[in-house]
């Protein structure tokens, strides 16, 4: 063997055993940690991460055990098995991308997140994920939304389904296509103060049937194939479109379809009664809902209910 070959041979081994030497023994575990560690700083003490426990590898994906995310100290996410994998020198960089495996008792959500980070600031770029039958009251980000309207919902079932989201500066170039099922849904009573009422609590799916939402954004316009509801407390049908501005906000919707409850409900919400009047002859209601999402206009046959609220007539 020539020396060229051997000093290149020498080289190559080298090299090798260098990998070899960074893959055994660099502490990953160590830099994952400072990285979640600094998710606190970096959003201004709004945000922080726990882990139990960090299984990091470079090769293979990084296990995190009882991994838990916390807005000014309530915690609104957790997943007791969260498996990651990533690109070290993907950090290097402005763009990232992740694939994760989130495992619950029962169930579990896979996919991946791309993102980019400039200085302190974190932009989503893509959502794609699968959820694989996972009950909502595992998914407290999700409880944690609901509980936040102005009208707090309390909702439990199955959820199962895809979410594909692209979100870029420009509405029109953005898109997202959700597909989602809920299987054994209820809803919890609602209070509503202002008015001195409460909607009574309700069984939307049950069985095989499945609350079920199809929709689509394309071209600045989010498009809802379907949103239905089976009951037996309440049946809903509705489909349409809503348009959407520069800042992402609904400022045209037209949206129709009809809706029914079960004579439970009646009987414990006899407001319903007024509306007796647009009752077609299939048991339901129409519905239609015009406007943006500010101030929209909701109609029961020739009804406004916005009106009627705003009034106090109820």
């Amino acid at each position: 063997m020539n020396k060229a070959a051997q000093i290149i041979l020498y080289l190559f081994t080298g090299l090798i055993a260098l990998i070899f030497f960074i893959l055994l023994f660099f502490p990953l575990d160590t830099v994952i940690g400072h990285f979640l560690a600094k998710v606190e700083e970096v959003t201004k003490n709004q945000y922080s991460v726990s882990v139990s426990e960090i299984d990091a590898s470079l090769i293979f994906d990084t296990e995190f055990s009882d991994f838990r995310v916390f807005e000014k100290g309530k915690e609104i996410f957790y997943v007791p098995n969260l498996e990651v994998g990533f690109s070290l020198f993907s950090f290097l960089g402005e763009n990232t991308d992740v694939s994760f495996d989130a495992n619950y008792k029962e169930g579990k959500i896979q996919g991946r997140v791309s993102f980019t980070i400039q200085g302190s600031t974190v932009k989503i770029d893509v959502v794609d994920v699968t959820i694989k039958k996972v009950s909502l009251s595992e998914l407290k980000f999700i409880n944690s939304y609901l509980g936040s309207l102005k009208y707090p919902i309390k909702l439990q079932g199955i959820l199962e389904g895809s979410v594909y989201v692209l979100l870029e500066k420009n509405v029109k170039t953005s898109e997202a296509e959700i597909n989602l099922k809920l299987q054994d849904t209820k809803v919890a009573a609602i209070p509503i103060e202002a008015f001195k009422l409460e909607v009574p609590e309700m069984e939307l799916a049950l069985g095989k049937k499945h609350v079920e939402i199809d929709g689509l954004l394309t071209n600045g316009t989010i498009t809802l194939n379907k949103l239905s509801i089976p009951g037996p407390d309440a049946v809903l049908d509705i489909t349409g479109t809503a348009r959407l501005n520069r800042k992402f906000q609904i400022i045209r919707t037209t949206m129709d379809g009809k809706f029914s409850f079960s004579e439970k409900v009646i009987e414990q919400f006899p407001l319903i009664s007024l509306l007796d009047s647009y009752k077609t002859s299939d048991g339901t209601f129409p519905l239609s809902i015009r406007g943006g999402w500010k101030n929209p206009k909701i109609k029961v046959g020739e009804m406004q209910i916005m009106d009627l609220l705003k009034q106090g007539s109820f």
